[in-house]
């Protein structure tokens, strides 16, 4: 009886091992370029994002900063306009107030004396106290006088009021002509404060 053997001693051949095949050149190269392709579109992508975000916002840093020049333009505008306001009013005034003082002054009888004087809207108003009734008409009627005309455009007066001396107090408003206010004040002797005698009366 022939023995069993439970090893072979047999030689036994291995299976033929079958290459494993790569890739290849060409197939590592192209997976290179999509990889590059598509980094290369994203890049694009968040650099057209980034420079859409930064257009954006250098537009509207640019609206601001044309808004605060345009306010403060106009704003200096406005100052320098209300600076050239203020100057013509102040020169009008200053002019008006001039022609309005020598008016007072050269317009009142020496026998009348000015107690206030204010001047507004081309308006004399004067408190004045007159030696007496006389001296008083003289001095309305002086204001009528027909060589006043191109100075005085129009005057009213209260009634006179007798004082516990003997004087006689009253108020005159007197609108002058915007070409006297408009004039320059000239220094002529034939403007002086007129006098008693240069109405034709006497005290």
């Amino acid at each position: 009886m022939e023995e069993q053997k439970f090893i072979s001693h047999s030689q036994i051949t291995p299976p033929t091992a079958v290459p494993r095949k790569g890739l290849g050149i060409f197939s590592v190269l192209a997976i290179i370029v999509a990889v590059l392709s598509f980094a290369f579109t994203g890049g694009l992508f968040l650099l057209k994002q980034s420079n859409e975000q930064q257009k954006e916002t250098v537009i509207t840093a640019l609206k601001e900063l044309r808004d605060e020049t345009e306010l403060a333009s106009l704003q200096n505008i406005k100052s320098i306009q209300d600076r050239i306001t203020i100057a013509k009013k102040v020169l009008g005034e200053h002019v008006y107030a001039s022609q309005a003082f020598i008016f007072a002054e050269r317009s009142t009888l020496s026998s009348v004396n000015i107690r206030s004087f204010d001047f507004s809207n081309d308006t004399v108003k004067m408190s004045l106290t007159a030696s007496g009734y006389v001296e008083f008409a003289q001095q309305i009627k002086y204001y009528s006088d027909s060589t006043l005309k191109d100075i005085i455009k129009s005057y009213t007066f209260k009634p006179p009021v007798l004082t516990d001396r003997g004087t006689v107090d009253f108020s005159v408003d007197i609108e002058l002509t915007s070409e006297y206010l408009r004039t320059r004040p000239l220094a002529s002797s034939a403007s002086e404060q007129i006098t008693t005698s240069d109405t034709g009366g006497s005290q």
